[in-house]
C-alpha cells in the first residue's frame, strides 16, 4: 500500500491533469478536454456510485432470487436505457454497486428510487456522485517521451 503523502501527490496530480490550470482548485472539476483532437478525456462524463445494501425489509432465509427478481428487471432496463454501465453484487456480504450515467444526482436519483426492491426497502441505496479516472491516459501522458535522435 502507497504511503498517504503518495497518495495525496497522486491525487493531486490527478486532479491538475483532469482540471487544467484553471480548474485545478474546483471542488467538482468538469471532465478535461482531451489534449489533442484524437486523446481520450482524463475523467469520464456525470457518474454516479451506487452501493446497495440489505434493507429493513430484507428477509434472513429467503433465497436472494426471490427478493431480488424485480431488483434484477429494473438494472436489465437501466443497460438497455444506456444508465447502467456496470454493477453487481458482493461477495462478502449482502448488496452490490452499479455505476449509473446520469445528467445529475437528481437524475441518477431518481432512477435508483424507481426500483422496486428500493421502494419496498428490501434494499436501501447511497447514490455519491463520482468521477472515473482514465488511469491509463494518465500513465501514457506522464511516460517519457523517447529522446529525440539527431
Amino acid at each position: 500500500m502507497l504511503p498517504r503523502s503518495a497518495l495525496v501527490s497522486v491525487s493531486a496530480l490527478v486532479l491538475s491533469l483532469a482540471a487544467g490550470p484553471a480548474g485545478a482548485h474546483a471542488q467538482t472539476p468538469p471532465a478535461a478536454a482531451p489534449a489533442s483532437p484524437t486523446a481520450p478525456p482524463l475523467r469520464s462524463a456525470p457518474m454516479f456510485l451506487v452501493i446497495y445494501r440489505a434493507g429493513p425489509a430484507w428477509k434472513t432465509g429467503v433465497p436472494d432470487s426471490e427478493q431480488l427478481r424485480d431488483h434484477g428487471r429494473h438494472m436489465f432496463g437501466l443497460h438497455t436505457k444506456k444508465a447502467l454501465k456496470m454493477g453487481g453484487p458482493f461477495s462478502d456480504t449482502i448488496g452490490g454497486a452499479a455505476v449509473l450515467e446520469a445528467e445529475s444526482l437528481a437524475a441518477a436519483q431518481a432512477l435508483v428510487d424507481a426500483d422496486p426492491v428500493v421502494a419496498a426497502k428490501v434494499f436501501v441505496a447511497e447514490v455519491h456522485s463520482w468521477s472515473h479516472v482514465n488511469w491509463d491516459e494518465i500513465a501514457k501522458r506522464l511516460a517519457p517521451k523517447p529522446a529525440a535522435q539527431p
